[in-house]
């Protein structure tokens, strides 16, 4: 068993480090004071970016690699770019320190209506995308599986509300840009503190501070301009610290919902 000392200590919150399988790539992020430390298997480092202020959130999305981080309200996309793809893929594809990646941020966002402190964040796994939006196999120089300019959904939970935000491309005077909006915006009466969104994006799981019931926002609309879900809960006897999403076979075609209270007891639904 050997030990690796990684650069910088985490920020001490449970949503300052994210880990992913982007593809072949394994990336693992945290922020460290005002860096955000970015490295791959091994602990073999990437990048590390220095912010304006210290983040405690932070999440990566495994579609195309986009890495968000929250500091107060507001929060920062950074944008993967890849570049000698095709010595990496040539090489068999073995060798990531072959495939140059650099983040750089590409797009901020606030809310107008909501400016409390952002508590958690999430990716989806899906989006929906219009027929006048660009989309990955519209890009080319580089296969779609790293093409990390495609649409994507965000799911914020704040000291005030759960929002959820869109983000897609279309071409202004001949360039790409990337464009945002505000899908679906929800006051909560108490602050939250986990949201997780399930493997296919139908439904959104949330959890408030010191919450005995886990709110479970099962989607009923896929807008491309609003999105609309419905609200159920799962009771559950002390409070909640941890839950997540786990996908059953195909052969299921349904998701099993994880919940993990203070006595390290798991629950499943």
């Amino acid at each position: 068993m050997s030990l690796s000392f990684l650069p910088g200590e985490p920020n001490r919150s449970p949503q300052c480090s994210a880990f992913v399988n982007w593809n072949l790539v394994q990336i693992i992020a945290y922020c460290s004071g005002n860096n955000l430390v970015i490295l791959t298997k091994n602990s073999q480092h990437l990048q590390t970016l220095y912010l304006d202020e210290d983040s405690f959130v932070i999440d990566i999305n495994r579609v195309n690699g986009k890495i968000a981080i929250a500091m107060k309200n507001r929060v920062l996309i950074y944008t993967p770019t890849v570049t000698n793809f095709y010595n990496f893929n040539f090489n068999g594809r073995k060798n990531i320190s072959d495939l140059h990646i650099h983040w750089s941020l590409e797009t901020e966002i606030t809310n107008k209506r909501d400016d409390s402190k952002i508590n958690c964040i999430c990716w989806s796994d899906s989006c929906e995308i219009r027929d006048d939006e660009l989309d990955s196999n519209q890009f080319f120089g580089l296969p779609d599986e790293y093409n990390s300019e495609t649409s994507c959904e965000l799911a914020v939970g704040s000291d005030k509300a759960l929002t959820l935000f869109r983000f897609y491309y279309k071409s202004v005077d001949g360039e790409k840009k990337i464009h945002k909006k505000t899908l679906w915006f929800k006051p909560q009466p108490n602050p939250v503190y986990l949201v997780h969104f399930s493997p296919n994006s139908t439904a959104i799981a949330s959890v408030g501070y010191y919450d005995k019931l886990v709110k479970v926002w099962h989607r009923v609309s896929f807008g491309i301009e609003s999105s609309e879900f419905q609200l159920s809960y799962l009771p559950h006897p002390t409070y909640v610290t941890s839950l997540r999403w786990r996908s059953l076979p195909k052969i299921a075609k349904t998701e099993l919902f994880r919940r993990r209270k203070f006595d390290f007891n798991c629950r499943q639904f």
